[in-house]
């Protein structure tokens, strides 16, 4: 192998650090604390008073149960859309 290709592939091989850098583990570790905490601390709240979440009015006279619906209604809309939108953008690269 020529040294020219030797070079090369050295200098397409990635050197991964030996020692992270703390700075970003240690915000890396409290931000995944901190997201893990809030969401058991929602998990919680919802156990808790699940009774009161699900069959009061939280918004006008919509329950959780009716928002949830409305929000799943709302993303399968947008996945369709999306759908559609792909099949038109395929169809007019192949033209």
């Amino acid at each position: 192998m020529s040294e020219q290709v030797q070079d090369l592939r050295e200098l397409m091989v990635i050197h991964k650090a030996r020692k992270p850098n703390p700075v970003i583990s240690t915000k890396s570790i409290l931000i995944f604390a901190v997201t893990w905490s809030l969401w058991l601390l929602t998990v919680y709240l919802i156990v808790n008073d699940h009774r009161n979440l699900f069959y009061n009015p939280i918004v006008g006279t919509w329950t959780l149960a009716d928002l949830a619906k409305a929000a799943a209604a709302v993303v399968l809309a947008q996945l369709n859309l999306l759908l559609v939108w792909s099949i038109c953008i395929s169809r007019k690269r192949k033209h």
